[in-house]
């Protein structure tokens, strides 16, 4: 080996181009999926959540009319 400097040369390292296994791919992917789907519950969830809560609150708000009415 060569020697410049006193520092041991060394070849580039030079890397194969690796193509992803089947079941690396359909795993990644699965992940990805599930992950995407959580994210679609969760907000579904908080969205119709909240729209509980608005339905909840004027039916609460019509409610306290009716019983102020009636007196």
């Amino acid at each position: 080996m060569a020697t410049t400097s006193r520092i041991w040369m060394n070849p580039l390292i030079v890397y194969d181009d690796t193509i992803p296994s089947s079941q690396s791919t359909i795993r990644i992917t699965a992940i990805v999926s599930n992950i995407k789907l959580r994210l679609w519950f969760r907000n579904t969830y908080y969205t119709q959540t909240q729209i509980n809560v608005k339905k909840w609150h004027q039916n609460n708000v019509q409610l306290r009319k009716l019983a102020y009415n009636k007196f």
